[in-house]
C-alpha cells in the first residue's frame, strides 16, 4: 500500500512527461484523478493506522552487503502528514490554471507529492 502511494504518482508523472499531452485540461484531469486516488488511499491508511506501532510496514533488502534496505511504515502522525500532503496536492491541482507546458507542471507536482509521501513513510535511510 505504501509503495503504491509513493510510486503511483511518480509513474503517472513519467507518463505525462513521455506523452506530453498538448491539451492542458487532459494533463490536469489526469493529475487530479491520480491525486484523488492518492487521497482515498491516504484516508484508508489513516483509518487503519495504530498509534502504538508501525502499520503497513514493508522491508526488503536493497544492498544487503551494506545493510541498506527499502523500509517503509507509518505511525499515526506520519499517516496524518501523508493525508495532508494528498489533500494539499489535490487542492493545488484543482485551483491551478496552467496553460503553457501543463504536462510538465503537473508531472513535477506529482513527483513532489510522491517524494513527500516517501519521506513521511520512510523508516530508515540506510
Amino acid at each position: 500500500m505504501l509503495s503504491f502511494l509513493i510510486w503511483f504518482p511518480i509513474a503517472v508523472a513519467l507518463l505525462l512527461l513521455i506523452g506530453s499531452p498538448k491539451d492542458s485540461k487532459l494533463a490536469r484531469t489526469l493529475a487530479l484523478a491520480t491525486m484523488l486516488v492518492e487521497l482515498g488511499l491516504s484516508i484508508h491508511v489513516l483509518s487503519h493506522t495504530s498509534s502504538s506501532f508501525y502499520s503497513f510496514e514493508v522491508q526488503q533488502p536493497w544492498v544487503p552487503s551494506l545493510g541498506i534496505s527499502y523500509h517503509l511504515g507509518v505511525a499515526r502522525i506520519s499517516a496524518i502528514l501523508i493525508l495532508l500532503t494528498s489533500l494539499v496536492t489535490v487542492a493545488a491541482i484543482a485551483v491551478s490554471s496552467v496553460q503553457r507546458q501543463a504536462a510538465a507542471f503537473y508531472a513535477l507536482g506529482l513527483i513532489m507529492a510522491g517524494g513527500m509521501i516517501g519521506a513521511f513513510a520512510s523508516l530508515d535511510l540506510f
